[in-house]
């Protein structure tokens, strides 16, 4: 009796108590901001020691490349490494800057094979130095243009002793500042074309006192006479104050000025021009020069072709007039024409000369050194007549 009455509390408690109902389940898409790993795993104690700093290292940033083994993080579960189950690709080697190759530009007369040289660009804007070319494609009478100028400034050497000559590379041996290696590089030439008209004066003297005159053309072979001393006297007043000036620029003694030693430009020269400033606006004053030049060298190659005619036809006038077969004042026109084309023949060697000077030293500045501006500013060896320009 009393176990059936515990049996019927029991019962009777148990279905007096409201059933529990199991609590919801949440899904991942009802939790906002769920976190990426989980919270609940303690993390592991950080090493008690120093950390060792690494070394700084100074170099290029490169691209990265996805590591193969990857990194642990301390204090956080990790997934274990996915096996690779295709073939694995060799990382891509970043991109990296290629070298700025350089190609030596020759004349075509040149029988050089052509050289590539490396060389490292250190400006945006490569450093590029006009060239000197040799005529070409030109009549055989103004192929002569460089010998008629040897003629008129090839140092007299005596016999047994060697020309006291000065040079460029010499003078510009203490000019630093651009604008003074200009000064010096104009007196320079300018001193050259005096010592020029100094050997062509004495040479149209002894061409007119070979000239036999007879009485009725007496009066005017002395008043061509007096007027070629006169030009003479004027010319050896001006060498003397140019010699002084050039001496006083390059600091050198003037006792040491005799003679100039290196030769003008007359060949064509090339400037460069559409290569040094295609991306940038030239000063008007190089433009009118660049555009000058090659007129300037035309004008001179026809001025050198005149002075062989001319010279031609006054050999030929002199041998008739020793024939009896002109007269003096033909043979003195003649003579004052060579004379004036010669003149003019100079002038012209002198401007283009200093139209180079102020174009060159315009474009390189201070940053050419003594001898590469020199090798521009007179006419170089065949070796040394090609530039260094970028490889398009």
């Amino acid at each position: 009796m009393r176990i059936a009455c515990c049996g019927l509390f029991l019962l009777s408690s148990f279905l007096a108590c409201p059933l529990r109902a199991a609590p919801p389940r949440l899904l991942p898409a009802d939790i906002p901001n769920s976190p990426s790993r989980s919270v609940l795993v303690r993390p592991q104690p950080a090493s008690t020691g120093p950390m060792p700093t690494p070394a700084p290292v100074i170099a290029p940033v490169t691209a990265t490349t996805p590591s193969a083994t990857p990194i642990p993080v301390t204090g956080l579960p990790q997934r274990k490494p996915k096996e690779a189950t295709g073939p694995q690709l060799a990382p891509r080697k970043p991109a990296t800057a290629s070298e700025v190759e350089w190609q030596r530009v020759k004349d075509s007369e040149s029988t050089e094979p052509s050289r590539v040289v490396a060389a490292s660009a250190t400006t945006e804007e490569a450093t590029l130095e006009p060239k000197q070319l040799e005529p070409k494609q030109l009549e055989p009478k103004q192929l002569s243009t460089q010998p008629l100028m040897q003629s008129y400034l090839r140092a007299d050497v005596a016999v047994g002793s060697s020309p006291r000559t000065t040079g460029l590379y010499d003078l510009l041996a203490r000019a630093n500042d651009s604008s003074l290696r200009l000064r010096v590089v104009k007196t320079y030439w300018e001193w050259t074309f005096h010592c020029a008209q100094q050997r062509l004066y004495e040479a149209q003297r002894k061409r007119l006192e070979a000239i036999d005159s007879v009485a009725e053309g007496e009066a005017r072979w002395e008043v061509a006479r007096a007027l070629l001393k006169v030009r003479q006297h004027q010319n050896e007043l001006d060498l003397t104050e140019t010699r002084h000036r050039l001496a006083t620029l390059s600091l050198v003694a003037t006792t040491d000025l005799v003679w100039p030693a290196d030769l003008p430009v007359v060949g064509r020269f090339r400037t460069e021009y559409g290569i040094l400033f295609q991306n940038r606006q030239a000063p008007p004053a190089l433009e009118k020069i660049n555009l000058a030049l090659p007129k300037l060298w035309q004008l001179l190659s026809s001025q050198a072709a005149a002075v062989e005619v001319l010279q031609q036809s006054l050999e030929e006038t002199e041998t008739a007039y020793q024939a009896g077969e002109t007269t003096l004042a033909t043979i003195l026109a003649d003579w004052e024409r060579f004379e004036q084309i010669q003149q003019q023949y100079l002038q012209t060697a002198k401007r283009y000369n200093v139209e180079i000077a102020d174009y060159v030293i315009a474009v390189t500045g201070q940053t050419s050194s003594r001898e590469r501006l020199v090798s521009m500013l007179i006419k170089p060896k065949r070796t040394t007549q090609s530039v260094l320009v970028p490889r398009r």
